[in-house]
């Protein structure tokens, strides 16, 4: 996908700056050291142990060091049976539950944040009690499915109802729901039902920009990609609607009620349209993109794979139409790569990785197109740091060398 973006961007194959982290963090097990930071510890016998840790430490020890950026979580698994310590991979999805959790966020009624580890730097080693330890790397992540309908801060998107002016025949004809209790199958509806209000929510933003455009000059083709954009959305919406349909059973038709607009025509400059493009398209919609296309890959039912593979292919034209965009922006206008340059620096992956209902078979949602939490937030941070930093720092070292330098882009 990154060579379509960097293609889009009129940058074919280029070097690319490399990567480097803002901020590290130096832990030392073991040891005596000084420095700052807070933690905590739980866990008794052979129980696990967890914690977090802030700020930097620094000390000299024989003991473990873990130098690594970030917000670090110190965890510890028992032994694998054959008396050997998981490796970090492995340990990664074992501490997944452990250290994961809700965190605040600006707008709980349609976002929400969640906190999940993304890499094991550290470890392991072996406590006192013959546990195997870690330090995994925290994010927190607002997470809106795709591209958000956002005005001043909030993402806005309609509330369900019933009707049936939303529902579509489906290409694969309707999922097979052979198989499914009923906790799960709810779930699905509801899954898809909240695919499908972020879909619908994408149709205001897409008509928002085709407005954009046309106040700041863009060209003929850029509009024109940007009601190509619309209509793919209402195609989305009206598969999802169907699909939440069928899971929620008994005949029942869902759509969209009304969607408030009222100030959402706030941005005025090309500079605040192009900073909020590099958010909302170039970050967030492509990595829709590439969630979605890996819940295409692992889903098994007709239905809900024909309708990602569908959003998917769309979803990658979309995104590449975010990122064209923004390099017209900022050719036009240099000044404002500086502001696009911080847009890319702090914006983080973002997308919907709750986890699952309880009571809903995980592999059951997988094969009818719904991902496991952790599952999400991998595909998200990998194609944030795999695709989304690659393309920004070309482009950013295609614009201006001051504003392509590393820490340019370094996520927060």
């Amino acid at each position: 996908m990154a060579r379509r973006l960097l293609t889009a961007m009129g940058l074919g194959l280029v070097a690319l700056v490399p990567l480097s982290a803002c901020t590290s963090t130096v832990i030392v097990e073991g040891g005596t050291g000084t420095g700052t930071g807070t933690g905590t510890s739980t866990g008794t016998g052979t129980g696990t142990t967890t914690g977090t840790q802030t700020g930097t430490t620094t000390g000299t020890s024989t003991g473990f060091v873990c130098n690594a950026p970030g917000d670090l979580a110190y965890g510890c698994v028992a032994k694998d049976p054959d008396g050997t310590c998981p490796s970090p991979d492995a340990a990664l999805d074992l501490l997944y539950d452990q250290l994961s959790g809700e965190c605040p966020t600006t707008d709980p009624d349609f976002c929400g944040c969640w906190e999940y580890p993304v890499d094991v730097p550290c470890g392991p080693f072996v406590d006192q009690v013959g546990a195997c330890c870690y330090y995994a790397q925290l994010v927190q992540d607002d997470f809106c499915e795709g591209r958000p309908f956002d005005v001043e801060g909030e993402a806005r998107v309609a509330t369900l109802g019933h009707r049936d002016d939303w529902y579509c025949d489906l290409d694969a004809g309707a999922p097979d729901l052979d198989g499914l209790d009923d906790a799960t199958r709810l779930a699905l509806a509801e899954a898809w039902s909240k695919s499908a209000l972020f879909e619908h929510a994408s149709i205001a933003s897409f008509a928002r920009f085709a407005l954009e455009l046309l106040a700041v000059g863009a060209p003929a083709d850029l509009v024109r990609e940007a009601q190509r954009a619309l209509a793919d959305e209402i195609d989305h919406a009206e598969r999802c609607f169907a699909l939440a349909s069928h899971y929620a059973g008994d005949g029942a038709r869902l759509g969209p009620l009304g969607l408030v607009i009222e100030d959402s025509l706030s941005r005025k400059s090309l500079q605040e349209i192009a900073v909020a493009t590099a958010i909302e398209g170039c970050i967030n919609e492509t990595l829709a993109t590439l969630v979605a296309g890996e819940a295409a890959a692992r889903a098994t039912d007709p239905a809900a794979r024909a309708a990602l593979q569908r959003i998917a292919e769309d979803e990658q034209r979309h995104a590449a139409f975010a990122w064209r965009f923004v390099a017209w922006a900022c050719r036009r206008d240099p000044s404002i790569t500086d502001a696009v340059a911080e847009a890319f620096r702090t914006g983080r992956p973002s997308g919907d990785v709750t986890p699952l209902p309880a009571g809903a078979d995980p592999a059951l949602m997988e094969a009818h197109g719904q991902l496991a939490a952790h599952d999400r937030a991998r595909a998200l941070r990998q194609g944030y740091e795999q695709v989304v930093r690659p393309c920004a720092e070309a482009l950013l070292a295609s614009l201006s060398p001051r504003s392509a330098t590393p820490d340019a882009v370094a996520s927060a």
